[in-house]
């Protein structure tokens, strides 16, 4: 998992949270949306929970080139812009979850198993009958 915030104290509450979780690894950090993409190359991480503010580059545009660079990572947006049109936009742009940031932590957890779950029966090949 790769987490990407340009706040450092977010970046660890997120961190201290996820790492409850059973399974759960975190691979990488980034404060910026440049960070972000060379540390998806770096790292491969299997989901990214990006914040839409960070310096560098706008949020959607980072969707928009997470999903040209690792088609296969899961996004799961993590921000607080609220308003359903950001969370619209960011969904159309390609992310597979938004989530406020005003949401307990367990959902974070709930959020991100989900998404890492789908990506993983993405990338299964289907059963021979």
């Amino acid at each position: 998992m790769l987490l990407c915030d340009d706040m450092a104290d977010m970046r660890l509450l997120m961190r201290l949270s996820l790492e409850q979780e059973p399974g759960f690894e975190i691979v990488g950090e980034a404060d910026s949306g440049e960070a972000t993409l060379s540390s998806l190359v770096e790292c491969e991480p299997d989901v990214a929970l990006i914040d839409l503010s960070m310096p560098g580059m706008e949020g959607l545009e980072l969707i928009l080139r997470i999903r040209k660079l690792a088609p296969a990572v899961g996004i799961v947006v993590y921000s607080a812009l609220m308003t359903p049109s950001v969370e619209a936009r960011a969904l159309d742009c390609g992310a597979d979850r938004f989530l406020r940031k005003s949401a307990p932590l367990w959902r974070l957890r709930e959020v991100t198993r989900d998404v890492a779950r789908e990506r993983d029966a993405r990338e299964r090949p289907p059963t021979p009958l």
